[in-house]
């Protein structure tokens, strides 16, 4: 018996038409949250937004202060703190995401946990990075200033890993 000839067919059609209902497409999986993801996706991300945010405003603070070769000091030094703060406070922020809001449950609550937390981890951790203490004993204001803008800055970062963490929470 020839192709042709099968009953149910078209005489010369190749392939066959659909047997019946639209085409199936592919639907992805819903997202599964894991915590270990979770905890290495929030201290990498920290810890380059933390470099990357040093490294810019430490050439911003060094060039206000000394021009073009504070501007690459200040980069340098900025890109050194900032990857050591946003490692710290990536650390310890994906420690306190995955021991007390996973899952995530109250994403402004959250929020604001992370934001004030990474900005007192940050001025505690920021002093010392800054060298705060100058040698006659005191405190100088361009440490302070620059201690700030850490705080800031990890702020800023910290808020944008929590809106990445409650993104992904919401689509699982």
């Amino acid at each position: 018996m020839s192709p042709q000839e099968r009953p149910g067919r078209e005489a010369g059609v190749w392939p066959p038409p659909p047997t019946s209902g639209p085409p199936t497409v592919a639907v992805p999986p819903p997202l599964e949250l894991r915590r270990g993801w979770v905890f290495w996706q929030i201290v990498g991300r920290m810890t380059l937004i933390g470099l990357a945010l040093g490294m810019g405003c430490g050439a911003l603070f060094g060039l206000v202060l000394a021009g073009i070769i504070g501007m690459i000091f200040g980069a340098f030094n900025g890109a050194i703190g900032g990857l050591l703060l946003g490692l710290g406070d990536g650390l310890v922020l994906a420690t306190v995401t995955c021991a007390a809001f996973f899952p995530l449950r109250n994403p402004g609550k959250y929020r604001l946990i992370i934001g004030v937390g990474t900005a007192l981890l940050t001025l505690v951790g920021g002093m010392p990075l800054s060298s705060a203490v100058s040698e006659l004993g005191f405190i100088s204001f361009w440490s302070v200033l620059s201690t700030l803008i850490a705080v800031l800055a990890a702020c800023a970062a910290s808020q944008i890993v929590a809106r990445w963490y409650a993104a992904v929470s919401s689509q699982g």
